[in-house]
């Protein structure tokens, strides 16, 4: 039933988004698919999968689920001898009865580039002005049939040159589900990225990817898996812009992450190398910081230089542990339903399995009574 349900809402989504294309329109503005998360960059570009992080609102807004405490988000970046970009990004739980998660996302990001060439409309070079690039978005994340997790995102984009300000708007939309396994998690995404109007003359970047990211965290390793597509504007495009992203990082004494990657597509192989403090508290408030770096010796957007540099502050109301959260409900669950049915030896042998991963008076309650 879980899986004719997935199935349908996959076909209910894809429908509509094959007419959203015309087959004359152009791949545009390429700074939406660059990424302000140097966590992303350094793990092969893309991260469908990436769950219960504030940085998975530029990727898969499902990934928002599981914050269960107020989140933000604020990230400085520099790419070396070249552009600025600043991200502020939120997450707000709100409770609201019968409602079991409804997460309310913020996103912003803005480029500057401080010198760019200028053409009249002739198409002759004028002087170098300066550029400002950027969105904001609002949306929503949720769970859906009690397994599947929903996440949305309005933005408004916009170019700013030559005092000529160029609107657009677009979305982003995702779904996520962690796979248990007896012992671990698999966590499978799908994420529909940058769908709207165009901006000018140039239609977004429109991307479909599908991911998986396996956790190992006794060993400190993390593997992630991507395909996809950045060519849904151009029925010609989508064989032509495929991708497969691959990304593997280490967790170093708890302190130190490093993350290597690599990016395939028609042009080649584009690698990448990343080290990352980790997030490190600095007051008693629940802020902390971050230091990460990310090489990228092959870039695909050539105007962009390689190296980028990375200053977060990130706000918690507290801490979470998402891999004991996704095993607690997931088990809870699980012994609530053989419990209905009148399986109560199955409903026990649940309820001790989801003890070992969260403590909570309710279960231990319901299975002292069983």
């Amino acid at each position: 039933m879980r899986m004719r349900s997935l199935i349908i809402l996959l076909l209910v989504l894809m429908i509509p988004v094959s007419g959203l294309f015309p087959v004359t329109s152009i791949s545009g503005p390429k700074f939406l698919t660059l990424k302000f998360s140097p966590k992303i960059n350094s793990l092969g570009g893309v991260y469908t999968a990436l769950y219960n992080d504030i940085d998975a609102l530029e990727e898969n807004p499902a990934g928002t689920v599981f914050a269960r405490s107020f989140n933000i988000n604020l990230i400085a970046t520099k790419w070396i001898a070249d552009i600025n970009y600043f991200s502020a990004k939120s997450i707000i739980p709100l409770h609201i009865r019968k409602v079991k998660v409804l997460n309310l996302l913020a996103t912003s990001g803005v480029f500057f580039y401080p010198s760019v060439k200028h053409y009249d409309i002739a198409g002759l070079a004028q002087e170098d002005v300066s550029m400002t690039e950027g969105y904001a978005g609002l949306g929503v994340s949720t769970i859906l049939f009690d397994f599947l997790h929903a996440g949305i995102i309005f933005k408004y984009v916009f170019r700013n040159i030559y005092e000529k300000n160029y609107p657009a708007l677009a979305f982003d939309l995702g779904i996520q589900t962690p796979y248990l396994l007896k012992t671990s998690v698999i966590n499978l995404g799908l994420a529909l990225r940058n769908v709207g109007y165009d901006f000018n003359d140039d239609k977004l970047p429109t991307e479909i990817a599908l991911g998986l990211s396996k956790d190992f965290p006794a060993i400190g390793l993390l593997l992630k898996l991507d395909i996809g597509t950045t060519g849904l504007n151009d029925a010609e495009e989508v064989g032509r812009e495929m991708f497969v992203s691959f990304g593997v990082e280490y967790n170093l004494l708890d302190t130190v992450f490093i993350r290597t990657g690599v990016k395939y597509n028609q042009d080649g192989f584009y690698p990448s190398l990343g080290l990352g403090s980790g997030l490190r508290p600095f007051s008693r408030w629940n802020l902390y910081w971050s230091l990460d770096y990310v090489y990228l010796p092959k870039f695909g957007i050539d105007e962009y230089n390689n190296h980028q540099i990375s200053i977060g502050i990130r706000l918690y109301t507290h801490e979470e542990k998402q891999e004991n959260l996704i095993f607690f409900e997931k088990y809870e669950r699980k012994a609530n339903l053989a419990y209905l049915k009148g399986d109560l030896e199955t409903a026990i042998k649940f309820w001790e399995q989801a003890l070992r991963f969260k403590s909570s008076d309710k279960v231990k309650r319901m299975l002292e009574q069983t």
